[in-house]
């Protein structure tokens, strides 16, 4: 039995003709996200037949500007932001039709906008020479393992311009904590249809060595917090010391000053005295000169 999934997100869903295998899973919502006008139609009449079903007339790209052209060929299929290298040789016939502006939101903007949440979810990849570019942008905003399930149609060869291949990105994607449960032929022997899904264990590593990184720079925080508070108090008692020694000194010179003052005083009242005494010795001789006077 097909176990449900939450929420399932299909990049590239042309035609959406394996839609009846995605509602075995019962999803909340299946999101389907194709630029191509030549698909808007059929899929804007799966969307009104089946309520969980929503479309997005819109392009998803690693990086790039928000309006961008899509080249068309006279095979919708391969309609793509890249111009076709490989897809030349797969199909000898290939040619350009024509362009179409389109609208382009980021991997992060598309996990914003649809409101994906917890990781019981499944991304279809189908992205014409952006799925490495996809997958990359959604690691770097450690949104990727929002998707317990991945899978990826693409070229055992790069089919666009910049694109990567099946090899690399089942070389990649385990780096990431995917391991590959599937690799099937999918519209020729040079197309792989690629599933992964996420380790358990690695997500669960993961999360330990985000704790031990996080519980270190705390640490470290806490630490160099210390430091510095250790610094200030030093710095602290420096200046009290400096202020103490001001302080002292400044005791030191009025002390000084007193005892140079009481020392004065000592010395006036001296003189004082001794100017009394003279001055008591002058009256009494000026008294018994007087008293000797016929």
């Amino acid at each position: 039995m097909t176990s449900p999934l939450h929420t399932i997100v299909y990049i590239g869903a042309g035609s959406a003709n394996d839609l009846p295998e995605l509602l075995a899973h019962q999803p909340k919502a299946i999101h389907l996200i194709e630029p191509n006008p030549a698909f808007e139609a059929s899929l804007s009449a799966l969307a009104q037949k089946h309520a969980m079903v929503q479309v997005h007339p819109v392009a998803v790209a690693g990086n790039g500007p928000t309006k961008r052209s899509l080249l068309r060929f006279n095979l919708e299929r391969a309609a793509s932001l890249h111009p076709p290298t490989g897809l030349k040789t797969l199909y000898p016939g290939l040619r350009q039709t024509g362009e179409a502006p389109v609208e382009c939101i980021t991997p992060k903007q598309m996990i914003e906008q649809l409101g994906i949440q917890g990781s019981n979810n499944l991304l279809i990849l189908e992205a014409a020479g952006e799925e490495l570019a996809i997958l990359e942008a959604l690691a770097d905003s450690h949104q990727l393992q929002a998707f317990a399930e991945l899978r990826i149609r693409i070229g055992q060869q790069p089919l666009y311009e910049n694109a990567s291949d099946a090899g690399a990105i089942s070389a990649w994607l385990p780096r990431q904590g995917y391991d590959l449960v599937g690799s099937l032929e999918a519209e020729s022997p040079e197309q792989r249809l690629i599933s992964f899904t996420i380790n358990a264990q690695w997500v669960q590593n993961q999360a330990l060595k985000t704790e031990n990184d996080r519980l270190k720079q705390e640490l470290s925080e806490q630490q160099q917090q210390s430091q510095q508070a250790s610094e200030q108090a030093q710095r602290e008692r420096a200046q009290l010391k400096e202020q103490l020694g001001t302080v002292q000194k400044e005791n030191d010179r009025l002390q000084a000053e007193n005892t140079e003052l009481k020392h004065r005083q000592t010395l006036f009242e001296q003189e004082m005295n001794k100017a009394e005494a003279q001055l008591e010795a002058l009256q009494a001789l000026l008294l018994e000169e007087e008293g000797s006077e016929p």
